[in-house]
């Protein structure tokens, strides 16, 4: 299976554990369990999304409706998997739940068997999107990359890059749900939220610019851009 399709996968798991207690502690899990109770994925997929792409956006909390609004300002939601991870900057912003605009502070290599070898804390100077209503201080980035692994192609961080990020806690449980049954039983009653980066959502930040692989654009343009999106989804407000 792509790694995309991996990213909106649903969950297969049944977790022998009461549900009182299950996911008590994440808001990032409450929410998922949440949007399960609706019927937005049937309604998404009845609009044209695919049944892997209309998990993830259930996730998300979008409708149908959400869809059709993003198609009239030009961003069409029905296409990426084929798209798979060259997703325009409107798109990441659709499939984010967090965007930021900060500094890395700290890297750590945790040690075990974590699917994930490092984790990168963010300080976020401006928050362009925030679902969870995050703090701006300490974020956690997850990155499968670290001292004896690399992925590819994977964004990876370092201290001190000033950065705008594309990130998701949404996948991020979601992919650990059907991937990592270990990590995700260590995340669901963790109230620290965890994100990774959306594909190719690195974008480093240099005197009001921004440069993703190897492209220089406007970080004034680009905030614009983000803002057009977020700003007719109502979960993202």
């Amino acid at each position: 299976m792509s790694i995309i399709g991996k990213f909106f996968l649903s969950s297969t798991l049944v977790l022998m554990i009461a549900p009182n207690v299950l996911g008590q502690g994440n808001i990032v899990f409450r929410t998922l369990q949440r949007h399960e109770e609706t019927n937005y994925e049937s309604r998404l997929e009845k609009a044209g999304i695919d049944k892997l792409t209309a998990r993830g956006l259930a996730d998300l909390g979008y409708t149908d409706s959400t869809v059709s609004v993003l198609r009239s300002i030009g961003v069409d939601l029905s296409g990426l998997r084929i798209k798979r991870t060259a997703w325009s900057e409107q798109e990441k912003a659709a499939l984010s739940d967090c965007i930021v605009i900060g500094s890395v502070s700290k890297i750590e290599h945790p040690q075990g068997n974590s699917p994930y070898q490092t984790i990168a804390y963010l300080s976020v100077d401006e928050f362009l999107r925030n679902d969870y209503h995050d703090r701006p201080t300490g974020i956690r980035v997850m990155i499968v990359s670290g001292p004896t692994r690399t992925m590819i192609p994977e964004d990876t961080l370092e201290v001190g890059e000033h950065v705008l990020l594309f990130l998701s806690a949404s996948s991020l449980m979601r992919f650990a749900q059907v991937n990592h049954p270990e990590f995700f039983k260590e995340i669901i009653n963790d109230p620290i939220i965890r994100y990774r980066i959306v594909g190719g959502g690195k974008y480093v930040v240099r005197a009001g610019t921004v440069v993703t692989r190897g492209m220089l654009k406007s970080l004034d343009q680009l905030r614009e851009d983000i803002r057009a999106v977020v700003n007719v989804i109502p979960s993202a407000r």
